[in-house]
């Protein structure tokens, strides 16, 4: 069986795909948005207190715009970071100013739209094309023009995309090494000239997993901290004015209920990731190294290596979830034996019949250099013991990390 390749899964044509509209339209808009902001801070630049700010804000520019122009171009990560920003941060400011409009209706006559500030419509309407071009680009046609401008490289490149949600299709199941084109030859050729001797490779999974869920959670406190500060104006106002503080209230239990769903699922991400877990491959086999425990498995021992994946289901349809690192022994380890491995430990439909149901599972990164220096690793020792990527029946991943 041979190595499906990146070129034969997602081929891009022959004639360049036509930009879609919400870019042709979204890319400008935000570029002009951000140079009114720009613009209307401009004059205050001169006061010496605001140049530090100007300087920032210049920079944000520039990095603004380059990001802007990948995704003119068409760039994957540029789709999804301007994606990600143009839903979110317009998405919290239009409750925001919808909020504070609601605490600030009577200074504004009889209706709330009557006597409204032109500064007003000025910023809900910017939120809301802001929000209109990222609910744009999250449509499947504006992922798919993408995916063929620049088509991915590699199986792990593509279970990147497919994390995005880009419609392609998953590695094979259970691809092994098996040239069967003058192509695939030369390929195995050149990997069988690397001394296996030497060729071994450690990854801090621990490290890369923390720095990951570090960034999900400081999003998610953000979220928190705003709903914690609408609550307190809206008390301060309740006070105030002798009104109702049932609306601060609410608004303080659900910043309560999400702190403690925070708390909680920390709490059983670090006790499931541990102090350490570092992964080695070499030509003996493979070691993973915990708080306390270092668990070797010999290549002879092992009866197979695989990377699984969950096929979640979203409105654009079914992607690619969380690859995560599969280890099959050909006798399973009596339980006790690695404690802190033991937490890894999973029982699931295996995916080949000669394989047992027991596996340990470690939590990957999403990272492509971790995908491939894995999988490369594994195919110069040992390519009959690599299983490919393979689906798996759940998640298994904390939800601040999906």
């Amino acid at each position: 069986m041979s190595i499906e390749r990146a070129d034969e899964i997602a081929e891009p044509s022959a004639d360049a795909p036509v930009r879609p509209v919400v870019v042709t339209l979204g890319v400008p808009y935000l570029a002009l948005l951000w140079a009114a902001v720009v613009g209307w801070w401009a004059p205050m630049w001169t006061d010496d207190s605001l140049r530090d700010i100007a300087v920032q804000m210049l920079l944000g520019t520039a990095i603004l715009y380059t990001v802007l122009y990948r995704l003119w171009r068409g760039g994957p990560m540029a789709l999804r970071v301007v994606a990600l920003l143009t839903t979110v941060i317009p998405g919290f400011s239009l409750v925001a100013v919808a909020l504070i409009g609601v605490m600030m209706r009577d200074s504004f006559g009889d209706g709330f739209f009557g006597d409204l500030p032109q500064a007003w419509w000025m910023m809900i309407l910017a939120y809301g094309g802001a929000f209109t071009v990222g609910l744009g680009l999250h449509r499947p046609n504006v992922r798919e023009w993408s995916a063929a401008l620049h088509p991915p490289r590699s199986r792990a490149e593509i279970a990147l995309r497919q994390a995005g949600g880009l419609p392609f299709r998953p590695p094979s199941r259970t691809a092994r090494v098996g040239p069967d084109s003058a192509q695939d030859e030369a390929e195995a050729a050149s990997a069988g000239s690397v001394d296996s001797d030497d060729a071994s490779v450690t990854i801090d999974l621990a490290a890369k997993l923390r720095g990951h869920a570090k960034v999900r959670i400081g999003c998610f406190s953000v979220f928190v901290v705003i709903f914690a500060v609408i609550a307190l104006v809206i008390l301060v106002q309740s006070i105030r004015g002798d009104e109702d503080w049932l609306p601060a209230a609410s608004i303080g239990a659900l910043v309560l209920l999400l702190i403690l769903t925070l708390v909680i699922s920390v709490r059983r991400f670090s006790v499931r990731l541990g102090a350490r877990s570092v992964l080695t491959i070499d030509r003996t086999g493979l070691a993973w190294q915990g708080g306390h425990d270092l668990a070797r498995f010999s290549w002879n021992g092992l009866a197979g290596v695989g990377i699984s994946y969950n096929m979640v289901s979203t409105k654009n349809g079914r992607k690619m979830h969380m690859p995560q690192l599969d280890l099959f022994e050909q006798v399973t380890s009596p339980a006790g034996r690695w404690p802190e491995l033991d937490r890894r430990r999973r029982q699931e439909r295996p995916p080949e019949p000669q394989l047992p149901e027991a596996r340990y599972r470690l939590m990957l990164p999403m990272t492509d250099q971790v995908y491939r220096a894995i999988e490369d690793a594994v195919q110069i020792h040992r390519p009959d013991l690599w299983l490919g990527w393979f689906e798996r029946s759940r998640s298994d991943t904390p939800w601040f990390m999906r």
